[in-house]
């Protein structure tokens, strides 16, 4: 009866991180509202993030919690952070990024 008691507590200590975890997804789109492929969204200081698919859309998993800045960016946009608040109710964030496009100014090659 012990053994038994104790296979089922490791199992829920287990699986308590899983029970943690926090669904952050959205859409990323530019000025003309059009969705953008391959933009990186992620949490900054952190491997959490995710890339946008052909719709736009992304979405990953986090144990973040509190003050989480998350930061929307792509190659010729300029990049848009966000700071959202992750308690330890909250299952799902979702989220909404409005690049604007960015010139890139690079100085003359010299051979």
């Amino acid at each position: 009866m012990k053994r038994q008691l104790h296979i089922i507590l490791l199992g829920l200590l287990l699986a308590a991180p899983a029970w943690s975890q926090v669904v952050i997804r959205g859409k990323v789109f530019n000025t003309q509202m059009k969705p953008l492929e391959n933009a990186n969204i992620g949490i900054l200081n952190s491997y959490a993030g995710a890339t946008t698919d052909a719709d736009g859309n992304f979405s990953f998993t986090t144990d973040g919690r509190g003050s989480v800045k998350v930061v929307a960016q792509m190659l010729g946009f300029a990049h848009q952070p966000m700071t959202i608040m992750i308690s330890d109710t909250t299952k799902q964030v979702m989220l909404k990024f409005i690049l604007s496009e960015e010139s890139i100014n690079l100085d003359g090659v010299t051979v």
